[in-house]
This record gives structure tokens, C-alpha cells and sequence, in this order.
């Protein structure tokens, strides 16, 4: 028998992992959007049974995501927005994939209960869904957070990163966790795989967190508490006297302030690892479950490591000068510390 969508079940989803933006009566919405021209739609929360119903309508031909963030307002143009639209956090979530149907990339997490296991080994979730080829790992909190400024915004981020980085060193798995992320509801119909399967739930528990736990159960440290290292370069940083608008390029063209110098300060010890086919040189960091856990590429050091990327506080894929690298070692966002340095504020 060919599985349906049901939409009982996926409103049922929908609010419980918004539940406590629906209690707090927030002004929120949220965004569905379907594999078939990823068109997306918008709800408010006292919209989640019309949700569920163009979640069911969509998933007869196509599959259907939701956004885990809550948004501020419909994004435009059909898409499903950016980061810097959240407005409030009411659950994380981790993918875990298995197998090799279905899946772009190849992975080391051979079946389901692999799957589960590395979830439940790297933090305790409130619930865990099979998607048909993964495995969700859901952590539902407390109470919403609101992410409307920047430093909150930036700091739910850091969270999705660690759990991904922690996920990480109990398997080799294909997570995805970004600020705008989407994941299939339970209820739905995987159609990416040869046997249509449907989303649904294998494990359950009452965990849920605050922010703070969060943090501390995964090792996020507040950019503005970390204590620097002691980096030759990033001294440099506190003492120069900078003209305005002119840091970051005057730090990279210093010809003492090389990429390894740099790395000195980092939490582990770093070591060039050789160059790639194209010449990029390659560097290694001791803890990194990837031998080329980052590479310089177009004089943008790239990083490849999502441990190394969460430690960083930026996304895994992203690309810094020397500047950015520096800053991000020092437990500081790159723009708010050139406009310290600029004002004379070490």
C-alpha cells in the first residue's frame, strides 16, 4: 500500500515543536516549502492547521519542508529567506543520514540504529524522527528565543554549529544546521527514495532546554567571554594604532602576520599538510575528523572542518582573510573588533 500524508499527524508536529511560541502568543511565522521549484509559503502560528493542510496538499507530488526557525514576517519573492529574517528559536534539530539511496554524498553511518545511536550519544533529544534516509534529532526548549538582534541571532547559530561539530565526532554523518534550515514534518511522505516512506517518530522523551544548557552541554563559549590566545599577530590586534576603515587591510598586507602564524593561538595545534592538485595549500588541525580541514584558496583560508568551523563560531564552507581568521581566534566577530580597535577600545 502506497503511504499518504497525514495531516493529523503533521499538525499535531507542528504544534509541538512551536508550542511554546503558540503559548507565548509570539508574532511569528512559519515557512513551508516543497522539493518541486522550492516555492514556499507562510503561515502565522494560528495558521499551523492551514499549514499542515498545503504540507499534505504539496506532498502528494513533491517532498515538503518546514523551516525550524520561526520568521518575522513572509519572506519575499517565494523563497524561504535568510538568516538574518529569524526571529524566534523554539527547537533544534541534527540530520543524520544512512545508507547511500537517495544520498549525493557518500557516508559512514551504515543503518537506522547507527543513525540513532550517534543522536542519542551526542545529547539527549526530546524527540527523534526517521525520515525515510535519516535520521532527525530534535531538542525542543523551554521557552522561545528571540533572535531578532544580531548577537542573539549569532549566538543560536554557534548552538546549531557545536551540535553539528558534536554530532560529528560520534560517526562520520551528513548534518546540515544553518540559521535558515529546513527539515521534513512528521506526517509526511519521503519521496526521494525508491519505496515512499513516511516521517515519523522513534523515540520520544520530556528533555527539553534552556539556552544556557544548551551551551553548556555542547561547550559554546560567549564570543565575548573567550579568553585570547597568545598570538604574536592578534597581540599585534590590540596594540597598533589602526586608521579608520582600514584594519582588516592593513592587518593582511603585515607581512609577519602569516596564516600559520595565525593558527598559533587556536585551542589545537595546526600544521601545514601539504598542497592540493590546484597548488592550494593545505592545513590540518589535530582534532579535525578530515585530514584537509582547511586549504588557502585565493588568499581566503576555506574551511573544510565543521569542528573546527564551530569553534570558529562561523558556518563549515566559509571563507576568511586574515583578519577574519584572526578575530575569530580571539572569540571576536571580525567588524566589532575593527570598530574597537578603531576607537582605541582593546
Amino acid at each position: 500500500m502506497t503511504p499518504a500524508p497525514d495531516e493529523r499527524a503533521i499538525t499535531d508536529y507542528l504544534q509541538t515543536v512551536f508550542d511554546t511560541a503558540i503559548q507565548t502568543k509570539q508574532s511569528a511565522f512559519l515557512v513551508v516549502t516543497h522539493s518541486a521549484g522550492w516555492l514556499s509559503d507562510s503561515f502565522a502560528l494560528d495558521e499551523l492547521d492551514q499549514a499542515a493542510h498545503w504540507l499534505t496538499q504539496t506532498n502528494k507530488f513533491a517532498d515538503v519542508y518546514y523551516r525550524v526557525n520561526l520568521v518575522g514576517s513572509p519572506p519575499q519573492g517565494g523563497g524561504r529567506g535568510v538568516f538574518e529574517d529569524n526571529a524566534f528559536v523554539t527547537h533544534f534539530s541534527c540530520d543524520v543520514d544512512f545508507g547511500q539511496e537517495g544520498h549525493s554524498s557518500k557516508t559512514l553511518v551504515p543503518g537506522l540504529e547507527e543513525a540513532k545511536e550517534v543522536v542519542l550519544k551526542t545529547l539527549t533529544p526530546s524527540r527523534i524522527l526517521h525520515s525515510g534516509g535519516g535520521v532527525y534529532g530534535i531538542y525542543l526548549l523551554k521557552e522561545p528565543f528571540d533572535v531578532r538582534d544580531q548577537a542573539a541571532n549569532e549566538r543560536a547559530k554557534r548552538i546549531g554549529q557545536a551540535l553539528d561539530a558534536a554530532l560529528n565526532r560520534h560517526g562520520e554523518t551528513d548534518t546540515t544546521n544553518n540559521g535558515a534550515h529546513v527539515i521534513r514534518p512528521c506526517g509526511s511522505v519521503n519521496h526521494k527514495r525508491k519505496t515512499l516512506a513516511t516521517v515519523h517518530e522513534i523515540y520520544a522523551s520530556e528533555k527539553r532546554y534552556t539556552i544556557d544548557e544548551l551551551e553548556a552541554a555542547l561547550g559554546v563559549a560567549d564570543e565575548k567571554t573567550r579568553t585570547p590566545g597568545l598570538l604574536t599577530a592578534s597581540e599585534t590586534l590590540l596594540t597598533k594604532e589602526w586608521r579608520p576603515t582600514k584594519v582588516g587591510a592593513q592587518f593582511n598586507a603585515d607581512p609577519n602576520n602569516t596564516w600559520l602564524a595565525i593558527l598559533q593561538a587556536d585551542e589545537v595545534t595546526w600544521q601545514a599538510n601539504g598542497r592540493t592538485s590546484k597548488g592550494d595549500e593545505i592545513f590540518f588541525a589535530e582534532n579535525s575528523s578530515t585530514r584537509k580541514s582547511a586549504t588557502i584558496e585565493n588568499d581566503r583560508f576555506y574551511i573544510h572542518s565543521t569542528t573546527v568551523a564551530a569553534r570558529l563560531g562561523v558556518e563549515g564552507g566559509a571563507r576568511l582573510d586574515k583578519f577574519g581568521l584572526a578575530a575569530r581566534i580571539l572569540g571576536r566577530h571580525p567588524k566589532e573588533l575593527a570598530d574597537e580597535l578603531i576607537g582605541g577600545r582593546p
